[in-house]
């Protein structure tokens, strides 16, 4: 939700606030991950704010940035030959995890296939400046460079790192606890049963003889929000390559807390073998079972490669929140795998998810803390349905399948408009149904009579608007004219 999860430039208007809660937090060994110690730094950007957004890309101050400590330099390649990879798709992929723009994406999938040399390498973001055969100059990225016929080492997990949350001291934390941790950690033991992915937060595992060049760049674009695990072999999903979406316990909700169970949704070969529906299939993959969301994840949730279905209830009313479970669980319905549950998704399913209807923003989307539980569908955090007749918790599997004809919600002027005639079709409706109720067919012939002298009344009012408005208009003009006449008059006298 936009006006519920913001950036950490949103949120610090002040950069001297925000150094003051950057040095009260206290950066001990046990964050700092298995790669070393990490070095901090200050810059104060106050007198050189534009070289310092151009440097590193900067939308805003203040910003906490993370580097990994590299292995070589990417200056190695200046002036050799290489071959750039053939697949437009990686190569437009790659661009944007490297942070560049998209204003030269057609120059860059012209070179797929194309011979060129490395001119200047930036280790900062990990992308090279090729000249082609015309003598063009691109940035790319490195990783879509071919070396006599072998793609380069994938190091983009070694590109600088922005902080994009809130600008709080726990979740600064996290992030440099997870900034410091491998890109993939080896599982030699296999799954254990799902036993080795217990306590670790969200996971993804690639069950593979070796890691795929796609499995490296999920790797890196969910590296603050999953961890990546690489298993020879798990038995536990059957014979072949898969690849797996784990989330916890702790992270799933049921109506009596703790008695959540882990749920996963896997993949075969086939996905595991094309690098491009490897990056598809995580996507719209991330976030299996019945999520419980805080006010930190929902915006992440509500924009990850699925439409969403969220349901607001409180928190401690264990009575309607069994009948809210048992709503989900039939939509989704899962099975048993093990220790785990395994839910499985097709194009059109939704992720599942339920968050405290108390949370301040709620109301934004026509959702009020004293009607609870209530259902709303998101096509992403901008646009939603929701309807407390026609979109409700009770029959969630009987009303789901009617979102697809509903109106969408949204902060436009579009948005606006649909949610009066909403709002004002529903009223009607719900009159109509009580008037059939107590007079039959006559009191609904009555309710139609009524509502057309409501907008005649209404077109008449805003015809009478638009006609002062006008009148209004006309009036200044004519003033204007005559004004304009009076003074060439007295000018005609003059001059004679």
């Amino acid at each position: 939700m936009t006006r519920i999860a913001h950036t950490a430039e949103k949120l610090c208007q002040s950069w001297k606030r925000s150094q003051r809660r950057f040095e009260r937090i206290r950066w001990t060994d046990s964050i700092m991950g298995a790669e070393g110690t990490v070095v901090l730094g200050h810059v104060d950007s106050t007198s050189n704010k534009g070289a310092m957004k151009t440097r590193f890309n900067l939308k805003g101050f203040p910003c906490l940035l993370f580097w990994r400590q590299q292995q070589e330099s990417l200056q190695e390649f200046v002036g050799a030959s290489f071959v750039v990879d053939a697949d437009s798709g990686f190569i437009l992929r790659a661009s944007r995890l490297a942070g560049l723009g998209y204003e030269k994406d057609k120059s860059r999938v012209a070179l797929a296939g194309q011979e060129v040399t490395v001119r200047q390498a930036d280790d900062l973001d990990m992308t090279v400046q090729v000249e082609t055969s015309k003598q063009q100059l691109v940035w790319i990225p490195h990783e879509v460079l071919i070396d006599k016929g072998h793609r380069v080492p994938y190091r983009r997990g070694e590109a600088v790192v922005k902080y994009q949350s809130m600008w709080e001291k726990d979740m600064m934390q996290e992030f440099v606890a997870r900034a410091t941790l491998p890109l993939v950690t080896a599982l030699p033991h296999g799954l254990l049963g799902f036993k080795g992915l217990e306590g670790g937060g969200a996971a993804l595992v690639l069950c593979a003889a070796a890691q795929s060049r796609g499995f490296l760049e999920v790797a890196t674009i969910y590296h603050q929000t999953l961890k990546a695990f690489h298993a020879s072999t798990c038995p536990e999903l059957g014979p072949g390559d898969h690849i797996l979406s784990y989330s916890p316990p702790s992270l799933q909700w049921t109506a009596v807390p703790g008695r959540a169970k882990a749920a996963v949704a896997f993949a075969g070969s086939q996905a595991v073998a094309n690098d491009t529906e490897l990056v598809n299939w995580v996507e719209q993959h991330q976030y299996p079972g019945i999520t419980a969301l805080t006010i930190q994840t929902v915006h992440p949730w509500l924009n990850a490669g699925r439409s969403t279905v969220l349901v607001a209830v409180k928190l401690k009313d264990y009575e309607t929140n069994t009948m809210v479970e048992t709503q989900l669980r039939e939509v989704a319905k899962p099975r048993a795998l093990g220790e785990v549950e395994l839910y499985t998704y097709g194009p059109s399913d939704r992720y599942l998810g339920i968050a405290d209807g108390s949370l301040e923003g709620f109301n934004y989307f026509g959702v009020q803390a004293s009607r609870l539980p209530r259902v709303v569908v998101f096509d992403d955090s901008d646009h939603w349905v929701e309807d407390e007749q026609y979109l409700t918790v009770e029959r969630l599997a009987e009303h789901l399948p009617r979102v697809t004809g509903m109106w969408r919600m949204s902060n436009t002027a579009r948005g606006h408009v649909l949610w009066i005639a909403k709002h004002f079709v529903g009223f009607y409706l719900d009159l109509d149904r009580k008037a059939d109720a107590s007079f039959g067919s006559v009191g609904r012939c009555f309710v139609v009579c009524l509502l057309a002298v409501f907008l005649w009344a209404q077109a008449r009012g805003i015809l009478w608007l638009v006609k002062a408005a006008i009148n209004s208009f006309s009036d200044v003009f004519e003033k204007e004219d005559v004004t304009k006449e009076q003074g060439g008059a007295k000018a005609t006298k003059k001059d004679k």
